[in-house]
């Protein structure tokens, strides 16, 4: 994955960057590990537990209202007024060359379409699989993302919680 070690050896110590809660960004945290030491800004409740007990990243879990079946976070409306990043990686559950990334539901794509209005590079996180499917709700359009990156399929990320 040449494209994306040169993405990450762009990032600069203490920089902060943004994350979604998508599985992609999950499966790209477990390539971080190596990476020097960032702030990590994220609505992924699950990608927030890996980064704060693996890495030495310090996180930031933005609060709002709980997506059971993504285990996002929806921010409030406010939360995001003050915040910009440099860099922001965002995963989907489909891409098109055409329309750019895309989400099932309208409250995750919404979500999303917000941190995307934060951050001045957008990096598209997507799985071999997910090409050419179409989502109804667009939250990254394809001319906005700075640069896609291609995640291997089938590499699905599990950890288990220490207590």
């Amino acid at each position: 994955m040449p494209q994306l070690n040169s993405v990450l050896s762009q990032l600069r110590c203490g920089e902060e960057v943004f994350m979604d809660g998508s599985p992609q960004s999950l499966q790209l945290a477990h390539l971080m590990t190596e990476c020097p030491d960032l702030r990590v800004s994220t609505s992924g409740i699950d990608l927030a537990i890996f980064l704060s007990q693996h890495t030495t990243h310090s996180t930031v879990l933005f609060g709002g209202e709980i997506d059971r079946p993504s285990r996002s976070i929806i921010p409030g409306d406010t939360l995001l007024d003050r915040r910009t990043f440099r860099i922001g990686f965002f995963g989907g559950t489909s891409y098109t060359a055409v329309s750019g990334l895309m989400e099932r539901e309208p409250a995750i794509a919404h979500s999303k379409r917000r941190f995307v209005g934060q951050c001045e590079r957008r990096f598209a996180l997507v799985r071999a699989n997910q090409f050419d499917r179409f989502g109804p709700y667009v939250f990254l359009p394809s001319q906005a993302i700075h640069r896609l990156i291609v995640l291997p399929v089938g590499k699905q990320i599990q950890f288990q919680m220490n207590h």
